[in-house]
């Protein structure tokens, strides 16, 4: 009987210290300069002003429009073009454009890229219907964006520009609010699978080895994610 009494106690204060250890506070940590913004604009802008660039460049204007369901106005106010530029790799060109997208307060940067001539003699993407040895139509160049063809790209943005949050601040409280930790570090801005433009952020535990917690705030419609994850993999 006295040995079962041991092993009760045992079992209680077994339980006690992990609930206490449950209850316990996680503490989180960031540190970043005073001048670090997540919002970098871009260095070194330039823009290719040859005919095929001038060409290429209306061509993603209006596909872009068209895509993403963008006015005429909502492009003039929100897209600000920095560059332009031709790849000649194998034969093939590509048309390469960088722009930043700036609602209210906020800002990102994109690139989107597409095929604009394909070798002869290249048989890759053969079923995506793309003609060879001659410069890439309007219709064609949507085809290769498409099926990604010759790793064409250009992102989904929404047509939405009422932002949920009125300055980055608030945004990230939000975040580190439904997050359930005292601080995080904003880190980076992105657009999301909505064509929301998303902040992002991280702090990390103190006294545990290599935990951190990471998450998101969709600027428009208030969403937040987070999750908690490794600082570094080796």
């Amino acid at each position: 009987m006295k040995h079962r009494i041991v092993f009760i106690l045992i079992c209680l204060l077994a339980f006690l210290i992990s609930c206490h250890k449950e209850n316990q506070e996680r503490i989180v940590t960031c540190n970043q300069p005073p001048d670090f913004t997540p919002m970098n604009d871009f260095h070194n802008c330039s823009q290719c002003m040859s005919d095929t660039c001038n060409k290429y460049e209306m061509i993603w204007k209006e596909l872009f429009m068209e895509i993403n369901n963008l006015s005429e106005s909502y492009f003039n106010e929100h897209i600000i073009l920095c560059s332009t530029s031709i790849t000649q790799w194998e034969e093939n060109i590509t048309f390469n454009i960088c722009y930043k997208v700036r609602i209210d307060w906020v800002s990102v940067r994109k690139c989107d890229q597409f095929i604009v001539k394909i070798a002869e003699g290249n048989n890759l993407y053969a079923s995506v219907g793309l003609p060879r040895d001659e410069f890439l139509s309007k219709e064609y160049v949507r085809s290769a964006i498409t099926h990604h063809a010759f790793s064409s790209r250009m992102d989904t943005l929404s047509n939405e520009d009422d932002l949920r949050f009125n300055s980055m601040e608030t945004a990230l409280d939000q975040l580190i609010l439904d997050s359930k930790v005292d601080t995080m570090c904003a880190c980076y801005v992105y657009i999301n699978d909505l064509g929301h433009i998303t902040l992002e952020a991280y702090a990390e535990y103190k006294n545990e080895y290599n935990s951190c917690i990471s998450g998101s705030i969709d600027l428009i419609n208030g969403n937040t994610k987070h999750s908690d994850t490794p600082c570094w993999i080796n």
